[in-house]
């Protein structure tokens, strides 16, 4: 059973779809309906979403900001766009971070629970096919690949100009834009424990066909990315990938591209092959001669696992010294050495007392989003979620909630104002949404409060 959001600043619309999706016989438990982005993204950080369906012309928040948000916080969800002619190309573009697919109104009803169907079925099917049949298939052939994996893992270890990297790049069949940029993921596997049944002791057959299914797993989930795939040494996964600003109209910063990725990656693995893995990122560098950069980069980031045992995304840039965004250039100072455990407690406590004061401030406004307090404090938003869970004890968004019904809950029983005005006053776009948000936090409705 699923449940679906829809977003849709005609309730009419918002009306239609969901008695159409009430009678089309899907599994669906629950339909909720937004007016807005704003109402959108506090649904779905207060209820189980499994399909978001939005426009993108809507007032206040549209829904590409809506989107945008959605993949900061939580990249795996699914997103179908409902569009208009005019915003046809644009919704194309989304594609490649996440949107499923995109209908042009108006849409036909078994059209669109066509599309319904198949984006909550076929995604799922398509990837456990490959973690459970691919990896025998594609062992032997990757076999065959072990002289170009060899070239490829030494153009990580090896200083060489760009030209000469290029070079050999083409002469292994990769197409190489000129005005590109570059980062790296590596991703290191840990067949301790592997497998639906957490089997221990594999053989090394055993972990060469789970190594080639991941491989698989990757390929698949980055199949709209420009990329180079490849085993590297140690049970390894690394991706080189490209990033062409010109030819990406969506506006998520490249870090947050990255960030996105790797979620995508990482959730992926874990449900269909469920190994252990860790992903270190490498910052965004400007051509492919600093390759070696790079993968000194990503694996430095990976180093502060043994700080984070619980946390498997590391991106350079919040290990840098100085201010994350630093220049590619500032790769070396990446790889300095890495703080003592009081130090990095030091650090942690600083950036999470900065976002509580500054959610502090910022708590009532319409809006606000994780990349906001992320962007506060410095910090990438998957690594600020992990460290605000850790240390506060609540999620982000949880603790964001609370403040605002404490607040709501005040200027009820202390001052006249109506609902619609403590709703605004909290960052509520309406009191509908603000009655629904405070009764499922405190068990009763405003008007039960003051009543």
């Amino acid at each position: 059973m699923v449940n679906i959001l829809i977003v849709d600043d005609e309730p009419m619309i918002c009306k239609g779809i969901s008695s159409l999706l009430a009678r089309s016989g899907l599994e669906i438990k629950e339909v909720f309906t937004a007016y807005n982005g704003f109402d959108a993204l506090d649904y779905l950080r207060l209820e189980t979403v499994d399909l978001i369906i939005t426009d993108i012309q809507m007032s206040g928040m549209n829904g590409i900001e809506l989107i945008e948000a959605v993949f900061v916080e939580n990249p795996t969800l699914p997103v179908i766009v409902l569009s208009a002619h005019g915003e046809f190309e644009y919704a194309r573009h989304a594609l490649r971070f996440g949107v499923k697919d995109y209908l042009v109104k108006p849409i036909s009803p078994p059209q669109f629970l066509e599309v319904v169907s198949h984006v909550l079925t076929s995604r799922d099917v398509k990837l456990r096919g490959l973690a459970e049949t691919s990896g025998r298939s594609q062992a032997a052939a990757e076999e065959a690949q072990a002289g170009k994996y060899f070239i490829l893992n030494q153009l990580l270890t090896e200083e060489m100009r760009e030209p000469e990297v290029k070079s050999i790049l083409k002469a292994q069949g990769y197409a190489v834009e000129e005005e590109a940029s570059y980062a790296l993921f590596h991703v290191r596997m840990d067949f301790q424990t592997a497998g639906s049944s957490g089997s221990s002791n594999l053989s090394f057959r055993d972990k060469q066909l789970f190594l080639y299914a991941a491989l698989n797993i990757v390929e698949e989930t980055l199949e709209k990315w420009e990329k180079i795939l490849f085993c590297g040494t140690g049970g390894a996964i690394e991706i080189i990938l490209q990033l062409d600003p010109s030819r990406d109209r969506f506006t998520l910063t490249g870090a947050n591209q990255l960030l996105m990725l790797a979620q995508l990656i990482h959730a992926n693995i874990s449900r269909y092959l469920h190994v252990k893995h860790e992903i270190g990122i490498s910052t965004i560098h400007s051509g492919l001669g600093q390759l070696p950069a790079m993968y000194l980069e990503a694996c430095h980031a990976l180093g502060w696992s043994r700080f984070h045992k619980d946390h498997s995304i590391f991106f350079a840039e919040d290990f840098q010294p100085g201010a994350p965004g630093a220049s590619p250039s500032a790769g070396s100072a990446a790889r300095a050495a890495m703080p003592d455990q009081e130090q990095l407690a030091e650090d942690n406590n600083r950036s999470i007392q900065q976002a509580l004061q500054f959610i502090a401030t910022a708590y009532s406004q319409k809006g606000l989003k994780l990349q906001d307090v992320a962007d506060y404090v410095h910090l990438s938003p998957n690594y600020l979620s992990y460290l605000f869970k850790k240390m506060v004890g609540l999620n982000l968004w949880d603790y964001v909630t609370k403040l605002r019904m404490e607040e709501g809950k005040r200027l009820l029983l202390r001052t006249d104002l109506r609902r619609y005005e403590i709703a605004e006053a909290v960052g509520y776009e309406s009191p509908e949404h603000f009655s629904k948000i405070f009764k499922k936090h405190f068990g009763i409705s405003p008007s039960e409060l003051k009543g």
